[in-house]
C-alpha cells in the first residue's frame, strides 16, 4: 500500500521521501492519544485536531518509533522548520500545527492519499472474495 503512496508523498516534500515520512509520522504521533479507539472523533471537525488537542514530539521518540537515526531525523525536523511545516516547541520537541494540516496542499495530499488507500483496500477485498471462490470451487462435493 505504501507505494501506491510515495509519488504523492514525494512530490508534496521536494522529492525528499523521508523527510514525508518524519512529517507524516510526527502529525500522527502528535495526536496518537486521542486516536485510541478506531471510531470518528468530534474534535478533529474537518478532519484535523485543533492544536489544544495536539502534543510536542520528541525528536528521539520520533526517531526510536521510525527505527531511524536520531540524527537523520533531527535534521529532517530542522528543515520542516525552515520551511515552515512544524515549529519547536524545546529544545528536542517540536509539534505541527493544525494550520499546517489544514492548508489546501495538505488537504489535497490527504484526500489523494486517503483515495489510493480506499483502492488499494477494495483491491485486496476483491482478491480475497475471488480467492475464496477459487478455493470454493476446488473443494468439490
Amino acid at each position: 500500500m505504501v507505494l501506491f503512496m510515495v509519488p504523492l508523498l514525494i512530490a508534496q516534500f521536494g522529492g525528499d521521501l523521508t523527510r514525508a515520512i518524519v512529517f507524516w509520522a510526527a502529525a500522527r504521533a502528535s495526536v496518537g492519544h486521542m486516536n485510541t479507539a478506531n471510531r470518528f472523533r468530534p474534535e478533529a471537525g474537518g478532519g484535523v485536531f485543533p492544536d489544544s488537542h495536539r502534543r510536542p514530539v520528541s525528536i528521539l521518540g520520533l526517531a526510536d518509533s521510525l527505527a531511524m537515526p536520531y540524527e537523520t531525523v533531527r535534521r529532517h525536523v530542522q528543515r520542516l522548520v525552515a520551511d515552515g511545516l512544524c515549529e519547536r516547541t524545546g529544545s528536542r520537541e517540536f509539534l505541527i500545527r493544525a494550520e499546517v494540516l489544514e492548508r489546501p496542499e495538505m488537504q489535497r495530499l490527504i484526500r489523494r492519499v486517503a483515495s489510493r488507500s480506499l483502492e488499494f483496500s477494495e483491491r485486496v477485498a476483491r482478491a480475497r472474495i475471488e480467492a475464496s471462490d477459487r478455493e470454493g470451487c476446488e473443494a468439490g462435493p
